[in-house]
């Protein structure tokens, strides 16, 4: 059944409901969507515990579109084979959906101060990809899928540890961008006083200082669900110097990650600012 193949890929938070019910994302694919479609969205935790510093969680594991795709092909065969008149596909950032909105809508998470969806079992440290398709919420029951038609979307406690940690203040910015994920992943360079937003951080590129300090973090990790059972993100988890791992790295090697979509420039560009900073003795190790 799909739960089994879902399980078996080591991914365990999962619901379906009426694609009604999930605001959209990308209109043009949105629109394509055959009618009387069900959603089933799916939590892929991708935390590893021993990963270098200065390079945010989900950019020291391999590009998650990578697993997202093979996970849905097999989903989307196994569906086929079932059901040869249904149609079944899956998407993953680039969709049809509010991914986060449509899986707050199927109970999987409540929204954060922070704009996260924060789960549970995995605090807010996953990526979220969705199967479409025309199976009933009979079949998908019959599944093992959940359903969750009728959740209202969730927020979370509001406890302002996110906003107060964050080296940007991001909450009240009037619209400027000073959240330092954003300013590090920016193709052009960035100005004196996000340089200074960016050290402060300590992060080469992505930012993990809003999730770190979430109370749901703390308490993930205490019941021991934060690490993630998916082999696809333990196994090439970046665990060394980032500065050595990215300048060592093939252009094949160099692919396999989520840094790899600004291309080498970006990264070393950070890489570098590090570098000059801790010369000058402006930021520490």
């Amino acid at each position: 059944m799909i739960r089994d193949i879902l399980e078996r890929y080591g991914v365990y938070e999962f619901a379906h409901i009426d694609a009604k019910a999930c605001p959209a994302g990308n209109r043009r694919l949105h629109g394509a969507l055959p009618e009387n479609c069900r959603v089933v969205f799916a939590l892929f935790p991708y935390y590893v515990e021993d990963t270098a510093p200065g390079i945010a969680k989900f950019a020291a594991v391999p590009d998650y579109h990578s697993f997202a795709k093979e996970l849905f092909d097999a989903v989307c065969q196994y569906v086929s084979g079932k059901y040869p008149d249904a149609y079944a596909k899956g998407f993953a950032d680039h969709s049809p959906f509010d991914e986060r909105r449509g899986a707050a809508a199927a109970g999987l998470g409540v929204l954060g101060m922070n704009g996260l969806l924060i789960n549970e079992r995995c605090s807010s440290f996953f990526c979220i990809g969705e199967l479409v398709c025309t199976l009933s919420a009979e079949e998908l029951c019959a599944e093992g899928i959940p359903d969750a038609d009728g959740h209202e979307i969730g927020r979370c406690h509001g406890c302002g540890a996110c906003a107060a940690a964050c080296p940007g203040r991001c909450a009240g910015s009037d619209g400027r961008i000073t959240c330092a994920s954003a300013l590090n992943q920016m193709k052009r360079c960035p100005t004196e006083e996000e340089k200074a937003i960016i050290l402060k951080s300590g992060y080469i590129w992505g930012c993990d200082v809003c999730q770190l300090v979430c109370p749901y973090t703390k308490h993930a990790k205490d019941r021991g669900t934060l690490e993630t059972p998916i082999e696809f993100f333990k196994n090439g988890a970046i665990q060394k110097n980032v500065g050595e791992a990215v300048r060592n790295m093939s252009d094949e090697e160099f692919g396999k990650y989520p840094f790899a979509w600004r291309k080498r420039d970006i990264i070393e560009r950070n890489i570098r600012l590090f570098e000059s900073a801790k010369k000058d003795g402006k930021c520490g190790d």
